[in-house]
């Protein structure tokens, strides 16, 4: 019981700091790592005095940011030092009757005065935070936290100096060698710690830009389809028009004038919306909102630079989970982008568009009619190659370097018969990349 008394201030401290940081502490990863900071920290505060607190500010910290990466530094640090600060506080309030208590050597005072302890601490904390951090802002609780750490952490170093400093001569250099491997220990920790952190970083930012990117194509393609359905109102009107201006001929039993308006306004106009709205009802078999945004927004913009377009979607494609829909976005919308600027460029020829499942593979097939003195392949991949002058051309360069980021991408790239074909290729299992 003695042990525990000691170590109480370990605990105090790490009580208040789950109250005032929130640490879910109940989920079974927690619980586990708050087992073994105990276990830590407690052994230290025996055997080697005033280094638990570091060790355990080290562990706790790392413990938060694991659980909430969003959370800022200065945060953490403030509620280590409020959990600190309370702990040192009530020590300091009745230093006489717990020397008193320890002297005694009874059991059951020790703990109750330990359990009397604790209960304050985490009213005090649970205080603290409903009723004075809820109330500041993020800029002040940071900084406020930068500030404390800052004295908390100078008054520990000194508070260790002290106990070396009184330490017997013949042990001071075997208890300074044990600090020192602690702290390189915690050295390695931080390290290991701080690559797991970037990594998650890395995560939760690249899950934002998805989710960016994908309410951004949601955006797009829900003010193409409102496009869209504006052009219908539009041809109704139009059409209703026609079929009176097609009623006064019937009037007038012009029958030959009749069928020659018919042929020379109305069929064609009635094959163009027909085909415009099998292409818009073909795309909806691409389950994916954001690789369907891509296809939507590129055919409205052929259609709107006069370019023929055919496209083939025969059957439901449901990509896999596995494939990161932003490059894949990027990879299509450079190569469609492309193929529409060279029709541009020619002003005539087609865009063939066709996605198709293989076995177990989803294929995706873009072509169009090229010059024909285009250039090499091998030239078009060059980054900062461009038809168009001052070494703007990044597409083709891009798309070979966002290809190699994911095993499961082929990318086959065919130049014959005044043709540039691109089949991108999403396949169940990683194979070679390998360039055509």
């Amino acid at each position: 019981m003695f042990y525990l008394l000691v170590a109480s201030s370990v605990i105090q401290t790490f009580c208040n700091f789950l109250i005032l940081d929130r640490l879910p502490i109940l989920k079974k990863y927690n619980l586990f790592l708050a087992g073994i900071i105990l276990i830590i920290t407690y052994n230290l505060s025996i055997y080697i005095s005033q280094v638990e607190i570091i060790v355990l500010f080290v562990l706790l910290f790392s413990l938060s940011y694991m659980n909430n990466p969003t959370q800022s530094i200065g945060k953490i640090l403030l509620h280590f030092s409020i959990a600190f600060l309370l702990k040192y506080g009530l020590e300091c309030l009745f230093p006489t009757l717990m020397i008193k208590i320890i002297l005694s050597e009874n059991n059951l005072w020790m703990f109750l005065w330990f359990c009397a302890l604790l209960a304050i601490n985490c009213l005090c904390a649970f205080i603290i935070r409903r009723y004075l951090l809820s109330k500041l802002m993020d800029v002040w609780l940071s900084l406020s936290g930068y500030v404390l750490f800052t004295i908390v952490f100078l008054y520990q170093m000194y508070k260790l100096n002290v106990y070396i400093q009184s330490l017997p001569i013949d042990s001071k250099f075997d208890t300074l060698l044990k600090i020192f491997y602690i702290f390189l220990v915690i050295l390695i920790f931080i390290g290991v710690i701080s690559v797991i952190m970037l990594k998650q970083h890395q995560n939760v930012a690249l899950e934002t830009q998805k989710k960016e990117i994908e309410y951004q194509s949601m955006q797009l393609y829900t003010i193409e389809l409102n496009k869209q359905y504006q052009e219908i109102r539009k041809f109704r009107h139009d059409y209703i028009n026609i079929l009176s201006s097609m009623e006064s001929y019937m009037e007038l039993d012009q029958m030959t004038e009749l069928r020659d308006y018919y042929h020379q306004h109305i069929q064609p106009t009635r094959a163009i919306f027909s085909e415009h709205f099998t292409k818009i009802n073909d795309l909806q078999r691409i389950e994916d909102p954001a690789i369907r945004s891509i296809f939507t927004t590129k055919l409205l913009l052929a259609q709107e630079k006069n370019i023929s377009v055919q496209l083939e979607i025969n059957e439901l494609i449901q990509l896999p989970t596995s494939i990161d829909p932003v490059i894949l976005v990027r990879i299509l919308g450079i190569l469609l982008d492309n193929a529409i600027e060279e029709l541009s460029i020619l002003k005539q020829g087609t865009l063939e568009i066709a996605i198709f499942s293989l076995n177990q593979d989803y294929v995706f097939i873009i072509q169009n009619t090229a010059r024909m003195n285009i250039e090499p392949l091998h030239q078009l991949r060059i980054n900062g190659f461009s038809t168009k002058g001052n070494h703007r051309g990044i597409g083709l360069n891009t798309v070979d370097t966002l290809v190699q980021q994911v095993p499961n991408l082929l990318l086959e790239t065919i130049i014959d018969n005044h043709l540039f074909t691109q089949k991108l290729t999403l396949s169940a299992s990683p194979h070679p990349k390998i360039l055509s």
